[in-house]
């Protein structure tokens, strides 16, 4: 019931905003500071049970839990380490949100309802309810096209459910997004990746990091991108702190708002998630996160300036989703010493 009470708590708050440029918080962009887990109000016993729960999983290579900007608990396991870079699957959909955040910001889409076609207009056949196809829709995942992604020249929109009527997940979804932005930005996504998302944050990420899957050279926008556990976190912590970072917009506020709520019902059991933001899942209690394969989060618990995140090998024989999402959540809501329960 106290770890109920405390999540409740956490949905209640709203992501910090105004908290860029105050000049009191700690930003680890070049450096991360790393706390003893009772100076940012943990308890030490309770990061140790989680760190060997973490340690039992066979598959779980990484865990990290973020507090006011500080790491307070940071372990690796089964072949993981502090500065290797994994792939993090369908974590990437969660970044590309932030990338069309950033063009929205920067007026290369218009709005959230602008159609796909007037953006992406070498896709063909541009007639019929693919005409529909919003932005909102890709984003959502209520665009009813194809789950995966097949590059014909030309391109061609898969309609298998009418857009905007219902949940259906699609990577195809996630790559238009990615040639919406290449082409309204006139550049590859990942040279307008590293210069309006990675450079803020002081994350190198090359074509080595996000292979080459369009012709322009951008990656593979719903799965493709390889991350550290440290990097992970600072992609958390920028939307902990309402898109702000280091004293920059990086991502309008408004827009990640609406991002991590949620917009539609998606069903299934959590950790899937009952709801979906805008490439963005979001549990029942409404707490967002970022998910792939292989059990792999970055949950975002903005009552409690938390940030948690865990990695996995996307080949683990049976993996425990669900435990290793309440390890992330549950788990780390648990240890706060410094909340008074309601």
């Amino acid at each position: 019931m106290v770890i109920a009470g405390v999540l409740a708590l956490l949905v209640q708050a709203t992501p910090p905003t105004a908290a860029c440029g105050t000049g009191s918080e700690t930003w680890p962009t070049k450096k991360w500071q790393v706390a003893e887990p009772t100076a940012v109000g943990f308890d030490p016993d309770s990061l140790r049970a989680l760190e060997g729960r973490a340690r039992s999983i066979p598959g779980v290579t990484s865990l990290m839990i973020i507090r006011h900007g500080q790491i307070a608990l940071e372990e690796y396991f089964h072949g993981g380490s502090r500065g290797q870079p994994v792939p993090v699957a369908s974590i990437t959909k969660s970044v590309t949100s932030y990338l069309v955040g950033i063009a929205l910001d920067r007026r290369l889409i218009d709005s959230l309802d602008q159609p796909l076609i007037e953006l992406v207009p070498q896709v063909a056949p541009p007639a019929g309810r693919a005409r529909a196809i919003t932005v909102r829709q890709l984003l959502n995942m209520t665009s009813g096209l194809s789950e995966q992604w097949y590059q014909e020249q030309p391109l061609m929109l898969r309609v298998l459910t009418p857009p905007g009527t219902r949940f259906r997940y699609s990577n195809e979804a996630v790559q238009f997004l990615i040639r919406a932005i290449s082409e309204s930005s006139r550049e590859s996504v990942l040279k307008f990746s590293r210069a309006t998302l990675w450079k803020p944050l002081d994350i190198d990420v090359d074509e080595t990091r996000w292979p080459r899957l369009e012709p322009d050279g951008s990656g593979d926008g719903a799965a493709g991108l390889m991350l550290t556990t440290r990097e992970l976190g600072k992609l958390g912590l920028l939307a902990l702190r309402g898109g702000c970072w280091d004293g920059r917009q990086v991502v309008p506020a408004a827009y990640l708002r609406e991002a991590m709520r949620k917009q539609v019902d998606a069903g299934g059991p959590e950790p899937t998630g009952r709801g979906y933001g805008f490439l963005w899942w979001i549990t029942p209690g409404g707490i967002p996160y970022m998910a792939g394969q292989g059990g792999q989060f970055v949950v975002v618990l903005q009552g409690l300036d938390t940030v948690g995140v865990i990695t996995a090998r996307g080949d683990a024989p049976h993996p425990d989703w669900v435990g290793q999402f309440r390890l992330v959540s549950e788990g780390v809501a648990g240890a706060v010493t410094d909340l008074a329960a309601p």
